[in-house]
């Protein structure tokens, strides 16, 4: 607004001064000395107006040009519809820019933590993305159990595989025996991803939140959260120190 408010006063300006140049000559009153004057001021106005306006112009270029290097990405962690306890996590490289990721995947049931130690869902490897790349990563909620070390590969081997209605069953079965708990809903999973790319440009993404139903049998996502994220240029806490010097531009 404020610029285009200057630039209009500086039209006016030069359109004025254009006219009292051409009146004065018409009637035979302007000395050839202010007439220099008057053109060195007209010649200085547009000059200023010219830079005023390349500079806006080379910033809007800088301003586009930085957020085309930015490492944009879109992910997802959805259910195979013919195996409800087999999830995936979908990434998509939306930027102009190969991109790599750190993923952050968190479970909770009936609000205690569970360990997540499968590769490449606690930050431990780098998922890499040329331009328009979208890759899937998958996991089965007994691997998962099983990794962080709730199941055992006995009990695993003794889930009822009848169909997979009975893999969800038997699954909340064993959660209910090993928590000692009357009933287990839901585990709530919450996805982070931190995207980055060769310029050490980098996005902390909202964290997506997911519950796994085991009433329903589907992982349901949560659309709105307690608070708003504006947090999309800091580092999360469970990024290492030695990848921030290596990758990232602060």
């Amino acid at each position: 607004m404020k610029e285009n408010i200057i630039n209009k006063i500086i039209l006016v300006e030069v359109i004025i001064i254009i006219l009292a140049v051409i009146i004065l000559l018409y009637f035979n009153i302007l000395q050839v000395e202010v007439m220099n004057t008057i053109i060195l001021m007209v010649t200085a106005m547009i000059i200023f107006w010219y830079t005023f306006e390349t500079n806006k112009i080379r910033k809007f270029e800088q301003e586009r040009i930085s957020f085309l290097k930015r490492p944009i990405i879109n992910f997802n962690l959805f259910q195979n519809q013919k195996k409800p306890s087999d999830l995936r996590l979908r990434i998509i490289n939306s930027s102009n820019n190969s991109v790599s990721c750190l993923v952050k995947l968190t479970a909770k049931i009936n609000n205690e933590n569970i360990n997540i130690s499968i590769p490449g869902y606690f930050g431990d490897k780098y998922w890499n993305l040329p331009y328009m790349y979208k890759p899937e990563g998958h996991f089965d909620l007994r691997d998962m159990l099983k990794m962080s070390g709730i199941f055992s590969a006995t009990e695993m081997n003794n889930i009822n595989e009848t169909n997979p209605r009975t893999v969800i069953n038997s699954i909340k079965d064993l959660l209910k025996e090993k928590f000692s708990i009357h009933s287990v809903s839901e585990i709530n999973f919450s996805v982070e991803i931190l995207s980055f790319n060769e310029y050490g440009n980098f996005i902390n993404y909202l964290p997506k939140k997911y519950n796994f139903s085991f009433k329903k049998h589907l992982l349901i996502p949560e659309i709105t959260y307690n608070e708003p994220h504006f947090d999309f240029n800091k580092i999360p806490e469970w990024v290492d120190s030695e990848f921030i010097k290596k990758y990232l531009k602060k």
